[in-house]
């Protein structure tokens, strides 16, 4: 009797304590949001590692899916990309069926193409998206745009023969009122 009253003593002091600390972490969280500059490196990714830090301790939570995907988009305004891809491919792993999981397996096409200029990793990325999520809102642009991707289209090919052609002088207006 004594020991099922301890197990049970232990069990509620070990909930209490963890409940304590999500309580202050959540607080930690709301403090900053209200104060964070999101446009600043170092507050952006202040907060980006207090959610990734509540979605790792309380991944049953039903904001840990929320912070972890928050996390890896202020990663990826700050341009650490690297981080972003880690937590947007830890959110698709770990949330399969949560509505952004497929966002978030497009994103990581994404920085890999656009931020990264990484083709390779872009279109395996894409086409992994693609196998899950063929039905996504992003999945017909993703498809048509897949071939494309690392190539560079032709019209930015006329325009950047024409920069460098030396028929096209820069005109110096305040030079030439100048003379006038």
């Amino acid at each position: 009797m004594k020991l099922k009253l301890f197990v049970y003593a232990a069990i509620i002091a070990l909930l209490t304590a963890c409940n304590t600390e999500q309580k202050k972490l959540q607080q930690k969280i709301n403090q900053t949001e209200a104060s964070a500059d999101k446009t600043n490196i170092e507050t952006a990714t202040a907060l980006a590692q207090l959610y990734e830090e509540y979605a790792e301790k309380f991944k049953d939570d039903e904001k840990a899916p929320i912070y972890l995907f928050k996390a890896a988009e202020l990663y990826q305004n700050t341009g650490t990309y690297a981080k972003s891809i880690e937590l947007f491919t830890r959110f698709a792993h770990r949330y399969p069926d949560n509505e952004m999981a497929g966002d978030a397996m497009f994103y990581i096409g994404f920085i890999y193409e656009n931020m990264l200029g990484d083709a390779k990793q872009a279109k395996a990325a894409y086409k992994e998206f693609l196998a899950v999520y063929p039905n996504h809102k992003m999945a017909e642009s993703t498809k048509q745009n897949l071939p494309y991707v690392g190539k560079m289209p032709e019209w930015t090919k006329q325009l950047d023969s024409t920069s460098n052609s030396s028929e096209i002088e820069p005109r110096d207006t305040l030079t030439q009122e100048k003379t006038q």
